[in-house]
């Protein structure tokens, strides 16, 4: 559907970047960044992210590297690497239209239509040369041309193992059956999205993990969603419906039916996400507590640090559930939840990739529990949870379609109530497949 666009980018882009390059004066690292010039121009991609990636490590400061860097990813194919070089480039005014411009590209590419929609008018309205500003427009004509086209079914899988150091989410304290002990385990999850037309699409996901051994905390979920794109206006997004399936422990825990809506646009160099989402939950047996309605809403913003991009997402849910009877006890299950993440990635697919993030969320619970103690009487106190939790992420490409990816996680839970006071550490290795 969006193959002729990348052809743009060759005529005239990477020609403009090498040019300002071989202007650029003498600076540390100057001899690796022409030699990686040369190395592009003769087709040696390999060889030029080599050069660049000297330069750069050697203290080279130029905007022009980063711009011949982004440049050679596109031409290796390293999406993801050739996106987080462009953003950073955005937010300098000299090269906003042409980083604009490449960031179309790669919308384009990945079927966001709406986005590369949004990068080529802002080239259009950024864009002093004429010659810039006639491949936006051309480029907007093309793929607005090709939007009757079929978009591409995509796919994803994840397959790896690791090692929960607390599946049970309660305290040690009070595990006398030892059910807090870590274990290892095995996981898989596969995602295949189909495109029904222009404006929807229909994606599918799937997500098993077991722990040898036993049946304790196995899991298994399912979801389907289709999904409505709006490509019109400042703000893009999508509306959807989906159904959500889960199993624990090889027993039935609930279905989900979401709607939600999303909407997203460019401010500069920085992106801004609005998302909600309406869930009615319907559990049976040992889970029906959870039945009941949830409300999530939040916002995300993200943009270029330096050489790295941040993300800070804020969010807050509000639960309605069965709450617990057992005669005079009485115990909330309805909890209303605020949470801020911050997130910091640097780095490229094929080198080494690196997510670091860091979460907080507070769990107060609606009403107040009241219970007996070790003495016999009946107290009440209201539940609240401070979850603080920690990642971080390294990932690498091993071929185009092929990443390797190793996940660290610590989460330290502080609860009123001391059976969910708990510290939980979980590592896992796999590879993820993406064509």
């Amino acid at each position: 559907m969006y193959r002729p666009l990348p052809r743009l980018s060759r005529r005239w882009l990477p020609l403009l970047g090498l040019w300002i390059g071989l202007a650029a004066a003498q600076t540390p690292g100057q001899a690796s960044f022409l030699q990686g010039i040369e190395a592009y121009r003769s087709g040696d991609y390999g060889a030029a992210l080599d050069a660049f990636r000297t330069a750069v490590a050697a203290g080279h400061q130029d905007p022009n590297l980063q711009f011949n860097l982004g440049l050679t990813h596109f031409q290796l194919g390293q999406w993801q690497a050739a996106q987080a070089c462009f953003e950073t480039l955005a937010a300098r005014p000299a090269y906003a239209a042409v980083a604009r411009y490449h960031l179309a590209l790669l919308a384009a590419r990945a079927g966001h239509t709406a986005a590369a929609v949004d990068h080529l008018q802002a080239t259009e309205r950024l864009a002093n040369h004429p010659a810039i500003r006639a491949r936006a427009r051309a480029a907007l004509q093309r793929l607005r041309s090709d939007g009757d086209a079929p978009a591409a079914r995509q796919y994803y899988l994840y397959l790896g193992s690791g090692h929960d150091g607390n599946p049970s989410l309660i305290s040690d304290s009070v595990d006398p059956d030892g059910v807090t002990e870590g274990r290892h385990y095995a996981e898989a999850f596969g995602v295949v999205q189909w495109p029904l037309g222009k404006e929807r699409d229909l994606r599918s996901s799937l997500f098993a993990r077991n722990y040898p051994g036993s049946d304790r905390n196995d899991q298994l979920g399912a979801q389907v969603t289709l999904r409505w794109h709006d490509g019109n206006g400042r703000w893009q997004g999508h509306q959807a419906l989906g159904l959500e399936t889960t199993q624990l422990d090889h027993r039935f825990m609930q279905y989900l039916l979401h709607v939600e809506g999303v909407r997203g646009r460019q401010l500069g160099a920085q992106r801004l996400d609005l998302r909600a989402q309406v869930s009615g939950i319907s559990a049976t047996g040992a889970f029906q507590l959870l039945s009941g309605w949830r409300l999530r809403t939040g916002l995300q913003l993200s943009r270029p640090l330096g050489s790295a991009r941040g993300e800070l997402d804020l969010s807050v849910a509000f639960n309605e559930r069965r709450d617990l009877w057992l005669g005079p006890q009485f115990f909330s299950q309805s909890p209303v939840r605020g949470e801020v993440r911050f997130g910091l990635a640097h780095g490229t697919p094929r080198a080494l990739f690196l997510q670091w993030t860091l979460r907080y969320r507070h769990s107060h619970y609606r009403h107040q529990n009241r219970q007996f103690d070790t003495d016999g009487l009946l107290q009440t106190e209201r539940r609240q949870d401070d979850l603080l939790s920690t990642g971080l992420r390294l990932r690498r490409q091993l071929k185009p379609s092929v990443s390797l990816l190793a996940d660290y996680r610590y989460d330290d839970n502080a609860s009123t109530v001391p059976l969910f006071d708990y510290a939980r550490s979980t590592v896992s290795v796999g590879i993820e497949w993406q064509p």
